[in-house]
Parts: C-alpha cells; structure tokens; sequence
C-alpha cells in the first residue's frame, strides 16, 4: 500500500512537471510568433514610408499633422510616367492601423492582423537643402500574449542632399 502511494505521487509530481514545461513551451512560442508578426509589419510600414519620402519632391505640411500622436504624412511626389499624385500615410482609429492613400486610391492597411498601432508621429525637420521626416512607430500584439515594439527611422527627401 505504501509503494502504491508513493508511485502515485510520484507520477503526480512528473505529470505536474510535463505539463508545466508543455505549457511554458506554448506561451514561448506564441510569444516568438507574435514577436515575429510585430517586427514584419514594422518592417513593411517604415520600408514602405522610408521609400515614399525619400523619392517625394515635398511634403504636404499644411495636411499633415506632425509632432503628435496620431500623426498624418502627406507627400507630393510623382508617379512612373512622371505625373504628380499624392501619397497619404494615416491612422485608421477603428481598426488600429496604418493606412496609405496612393494616388487617390485607398490601399488599406498596411499592418497585420495582430498588430494594433498604439503610437504614429511623424516629425519634419528643414534643412539648407531640403527637408528630414522622422517615423515613431509603436505597436502592441495580442495573441494569448501581449507584447509591445518601438520603431524608429528617417528618411531625407528627394533633391535634399
């Protein structure tokens, strides 16, 4: 009878910790996945805004809104065959999101599923030769999990160095 209570609680205490590593293994993968689909839509946002304002020939200061949260960019630029068109980065409030307007044209979001925009700020400094815009970016994921990233970048405009 004593072994019988002594095997018990032993195969107890081994299931206990099987479980506990199953699910510590769970949460980290969620955790990696989550972390994974926040830095690719940081990526796709910032490479997508970069590239805009670096072949922009202006940026629209009197429609954007820059220095607070959330932020809106406007750009003048011109399109392949060489018409000019405007390109629009904006938040989107009801489904947490970033944005972009091309050439009139509503692309939709530009960030993932699970990815929600807590923070969007553009900042525009001019220089001799042209003009700097700043990109401050937060995200927050959420999948069993939440997880936050701040990203940063800038870009110079075109004709400005």
């Amino acid at each position: 009878m004593l072994e019988t209570v002594v095997y018990v609680g032993a195969l107890s205490a081994m299931v206990v910790v099987v479980f506990t590593i199953l699910f510590s293994l769970t949460g980290s993968f969620f955790e990696s996945k989550l972390y994974n689909e926040i830095t690719f839509s940081a990526g796709t946002v910032m490479e997508r805004m970069v590239r805009e304002v670096r072949t922009a020939s202006s940026v629209d200061t009197t429609n954007s809104v820059f220095d607070t949260n959330p932020g809106r960019l406007i750009l003048n630029t011109t399109d392949e065959a060489g018409s000019s068109k405007i390109v629009e980065f904006y938040f989107d409030e009801d489904t947490k999101t970033i944005g972009l307007v091309d050439g009139g044209v509503d692309k939709g979001s530009l960030t993932g599923g699970h990815t929600d925009v807590t923070n969007i700020i553009f900042r525009k400094q001019d220089t001799p030769k042209g003009a700097i815009v700043k990109i401050e970016l937060s995200l927050e994921g959420n999948i069993r999990h939440s997880i936050k990233g701040n990203f940063f970048d800038s870009a110079v405009l075109r004709g400005a160095y």
